[in-house]
């Protein structure tokens, strides 16, 4: 496989196989934080208990926000990765796509804040013995529910972005189509539960459970593609060069 081709612009399958990995890595990352360091962490209806667990795993949290950095520093690489391999199809919607990509990932960076918010109450600051035990909890309940929403904030940038994506996949003959398919029925997902989360929040809970195997499938699908197999390279260079 050549880095470059004719005219030296770097080869579509280095930006599919580089965009395979990044993408694998954000889920890596985004599972990790939410199965694997929330999950333990958090106990829904108990601030006092989700305090304890914070103080007793503050390290194994500090690790999930890194983990929630990097995932959107890797992100802003797949904002890249994706623009290059879909712009041959239609370059003003790839570019619309990036735009919500970009919009997105930089709303999660900054929502990560509350996730260092909440380890403010557990310090050993001398302005924290004005708060009760109970207030300090409920800080740290606040800021991780902030979280949850401004992750939500997010994902309703997301939304467009795999609807836009998914179309442009769809459309093109170097990627397969029902990639394309499961792509925007990820978008539609990330729509769905993020309105729900606004509009009817006791309600969230069960839409997360029932959206986020087709979500993952789609994601899934796209990175393992990209990874393992790229692009029909000869149709994209047909659609490179109209």
């Amino acid at each position: 496989m050549n880095l470059q081709t004719d005219n030296h612009q770097v080869s579509p399958q280095i930006y599919a196989r580089i965009g395979g990995l990044l993408y694998l890595l954000i889920i890596a990352f985004g599972i990790f934080y939410q199965m694997m360091v929330r999950d333990s962490i958090i106990v829904a209806g108990d601030s006092m208990t989700t305090m304890a667990n914070l103080k007793e795993n503050e390290f194994f949290w500090r690790l999930g926000i890194v983990a929630e950095f990097l995932s959107a520093i890797v992100g802003f690489g797949l904002v890249l990765v994706m623009y290059q391999l879909t712009k041959p199809v239609n370059k003003d919607l790839a570019m619309l796509a990036a735009f919500f990509n970009l919009a997105a990932t930089t709303i999660q960076t900054v929502f990560v804040i509350q996730l260092v918010e909440a380890l403010f109450p557990i310090g050993t600051s001398s302005y924290l013995q004005a708060f009760t035990t109970e207030q300090l909890a409920a800080m740290i309940s606040l800021s991780m529910k902030s979280h949850v929403f401004g992750f939500g904030i997010a994902l309703l940038m997301f939304g467009p972005y795999f609807l836009i994506a998914g179309y442009l996949i769809f459309q093109s003959n170097y990627l397969p189509k029902f990639i394309g398919v499961l792509y925007a029925i990820s978008g539609m997902g990330y729509l769905v539960n993020s309105f729900m989360l606004i509009l009817a929040p006791q309600l969230s809970g069960i839409v997360f459970m029932i959206i986020v195997l087709p979500v993952l499938v789609g994601e899934v699908s796209l990175a393992l593609r990209l990874l393992v197999k790229g692009v029909n390279e000869p149709e994209w260079r047909k659609y490179a060069t109209n």
